[in-house]
């Protein structure tokens, strides 16, 4: 049984490549076109590329409450507080954030409780 399929398997395999060779001996007409070749007279100008990117960044999308003792501060209040003054900071998922801020709270919060 072994022999047989080894057999047909062989007889397979040239047949295939006959076939293969008879579709390639068709191919004798050259399939590259010429083209002229014109001179070249005068460069063109090249105009640059201009980019505008209209989206605001992901940062300014997602904006996170900021609250230091129990009050809603804004980024730039938050980037003056040093850090020697804070004893406990707090992180707040969006869901749990949402819950209490409301739609501000969307994104999440921070909750600074500074030393006294």
């Amino acid at each position: 049984m072994k022999t047989i399929n080894l057999l047909l398997f062989f007889f397979l395999f040239s047949y295939v490549a006959k076939a293969q060779d008879k579709s390639a001996s068709k191919q004798t007409k050259d399939t590259i076109r010429e083209t002229k070749i014109s001179s070249i007279t005068e460069p063109k100008p090249v105009q640059p590329t201009k980019i505008i990117i209209c989206a605001p960044s992901k940062s300014e999308l997602m904006q996170i409450v900021y609250v230091l003792d129990g009050k809603i501060i804004d980024k730039v209040e938050f980037s003056k507080i040093n850090p020697k003054t804070i004893e406990s900071v707090k992180a707040l998922k969006m869901n749990e954030a949402k819950s209490i801020y409301g739609e501000r709270g969307a994104n999440g919060a921070i909750i600074l409780t500074s030393k006294k």
